[in-house]
């Protein structure tokens, strides 16, 4: 029998449908930009066979996603199912707005804390195919920003997100230490978890400090790298708190 002391700690297990876990998933790939607005889910039976679950439960799973306006879903010969852009109305700026202090803030603080270590971890880790690695997705990442500075359209800001998420989990995997990678991962989602539909625009500074850090790295320089992480991650939020404001403004003229 449990004691009285070790009891008040324990509460009744919530069984979590396994819909809302599938659903779960597909929102945490999208909120990392590893799903971008315009991408085909695979097909019912083969999303079913990928995750290990029934067919019924897919299908749950993404009448939930489409009733929230996250996925569209067309049946037919010509049909799939697809992430859908998020849009923004006045009124939810507004609510974000007043979130920016307490949500924002928290999930730029983690993010700081989490990817300084794994900054100093990777350098002290990362091999010559590691850093060759990070060095093309930041040359990806600049080009979607030329070709973004050129002719602008919506496509690129999704690409360019889905890259940077990559980036700093490829940085999170390279420190060694799984808490650390799943840390990272955890803070990339939240960061667009409630805000992600407002990353409507690639500002010219988008890829500042990720070459400086792959140098770093390379260098196998943990303080230097661990420096440079925290300056990019501030001048994100910061970034963040830009458009957001920019956004709001837009909306009440």
């Amino acid at each position: 029998m449990l004691s009285v002391a070790t009891s008040k700690h324990l509460t009744p297990i919530k069984p979590i449908p396994a819909y809302e876990l599938v659903a779960r998933q597909i929102q945490r790939a999208v909120h990392m930009g590893l799903l971008v607005p315009g991408d085909r889910l695979p097909a019912e039976r083969d999303l079913a066979e990928q995750l290990g679950v029934a067919r019924m439960t897919v299908r749950e799973a993404i009448r939930v996603l489409a009733h929230q306006g996250q996925i569209t879903v067309k049946r037919g010969v010509q049909g799939g199912m697809w992430i859908r852009t998020q849009e923004v109305t006045a009124g939810e700026l507004v609510r974000l707005a007043a979130d920016v202090d307490r949500a924002v803030d928290d999930v730029y603080k983690f993010r700081e804390i989490v990817e300084r270590a794994s900054a100093r971890l990777a350098a002290e880790r990362a091999k010559a195919k590691d850093v060759q690695k990070l060095s093309k997705l930041c040359r990806s990442m600049q080009e979607i920003l030329a070709a973004h500075a050129k002719h602008p359209i919506s496509s690129h800001v999704p690409r360019f997100l889905a890259l940077d998420s990559q980036f700093h989990t490829e940085i999170g995997s390279l420190s060694g230490n799984q808490f650390i990678a799943d840390s990272v991962e955890q803070a990339l989602a939240a960061r667009y978890a409630p805000f992600g539909a407002v990353f409507r625009a690639l500002t010219r500074d988008a890829n500042d400090g990720h070459d400086e850090l792959v140098e770093a790295i390379a260098a196998h320089d943990g303080a230097r790298a661990e420096g440079i992480m925290s300056k990019h991650i501030r001048e994100a939020h910061d970034s963040l708190r830009s458009i957001l404001n920019r956004q709001i403004k837009a909306n009440s003229r």
